[in-house]
């Protein structure tokens, strides 16, 4: 009678938690959702560093702030240049080289097989800096995304 009695508690138990796993498991997921707002084009999306090259004249294809639920501000301009892929790369990574500007460069990618897409991340002490470029439809121009993640204490 005992061994039944500790069958049937563990039987029990076992449904409990088996029960409590479905419910939890069914319980939608929910991500936090970074707001997004739009900047004219005639300005710098806020926070985004005001010593980053910016070809004058490109078509702006997109300028915005993205602020996550933590507070954390990220600010890019995207936008259409008349530059190859390889000479805004080589543009980008000689100003993030220069010590002057303070950047330290943690990764890039330029890969010679892949020549329609390059990009570089840097870091300083206000925020990380990262820079994709890619082919554009038009003949001999680039993409350029550039995104500054700024630090938690800007």
């Amino acid at each position: 009678m005992q061994k039944s009695n500790t069958v049937l508690i563990a039987v029990g138990i076992l449904v409990f938690i088996g029960a409590a796993a479905l419910l939890i498991w069914k319980k939608p997921f929910s991500r936090p959702v970074n707001t997004t707002t739009n900047v004219t084009a005639e300005k710098l999306p806020e926070k985004f560093p005001v010593d980053v090259p910016l070809e004058e004249g490109a078509k702006i294809l997109k300028n915005y702030n993205s602020v996550s639920p933590e507070g954390r501000v990220q600010a890019s301009r995207v936008f259409e240049s008349n530059r190859s892929v390889a000479a805004n790369f080589d543009l980008y990574r000689n100003f993030l080289t220069d010590r002057q500007n303070g950047w330290t460069v943690v990764y890039e990618l330029n890969n010679p097989s892949q020549p329609a897409y390059k990009a570089i991340f840097a870091r300083r002490t206000d925020g990380v800096l990262n820079v994709t470029i890619r082919s554009s439809t038009q003949e001999r121009a680039s993409i350029v995304d550039v995104s500054f993640l700024a630090s938690e204490s800007n």
